[in-house]
């Protein structure tokens, strides 16, 4: 009889014991699968801008939040006026320069405006100053579905270069090395995601 109460107490014990694992689980999340990983590296800390990193690491984000948003005009303004893009590698037919206001905003206008979902992904970074500003180098999947080419996906190499005027950081100078870059062809021809319809 003494030996029934005891496992009946072991066997309550263990209960409450999975119970309180679970709930334990459960309070402090139990998914693993984060919809963005960012990786961030500081490869110096000098800069004359105080905060300047956190700064840049902020307005970076935002950067590739407002890409994934497909907002072109709002992606624009945060590029200096005179500010230059190069893309290059497999960039789907838009390697080159983008200079100026003008220019990015015909570049974001092609993928942008005719892009009905981007998603960027599995992103690395590393921040670090040099001098007065600071430079972002990442890499970062690039998936979308376009009204030119179908559903598109890259991987791309990107190095942005910030520059401090009074309390805001903007782009001078951004690099998009597209290490791979594929689509779906729409009606069975290969277009460029940058070109007109």
């Amino acid at each position: 009889m003494l030996t029934s109460k005891t496992n009946s107490k072991k066997i309550l014990l263990g209960g409450v014991v999975l119970l309180l694992g679970a709930l334990a689980g459960y309070l402090y999340g139990s998914d693993s699968t984060p919809t963005r990983t960012t990786t961030l590296t500081v490869l110096s800390s000098v800069s004359s801008v105080p905060g300047g990193y956190d700064q840049v690491a902020s307005t970076y984000a935002d950067h590739l939040l407002l890409l994934e948003a497909r907002n072109a005009s709002a992606l624009a303004s945060q590029y200096e006026t005179n500010a230059t893009i190069e893309w290059k590698g497999s960039s789907g037919g838009c390697d080159g320069n983008y200079t100026g206001t003008a220019g990015i905003n015909r570049l974001f206008g092609d993928l942008l405006t005719r892009s009905s979902s981007l998603l960027v992904s599995n992103e690395t970074q590393t921040i670090g100053a040099e001098g007065k500003n600071w430079v972002v180098n990442s890499t970062f999947n690039l998936v979308g579905n376009s009204t030119i080419v179908g559903i598109f996906e890259g991987r791309i190499s990107a190095q942005d270069s910030y520059f401090s005027s009074g309390q805001t950081w903007s782009i001078a100078q951004e690099t998009w090395n597209f290490l791979i870059y594929d689509s779906s062809f729409i009606d069975g021809y290969p277009v460029t995601i940058c070109e007109s319809p």
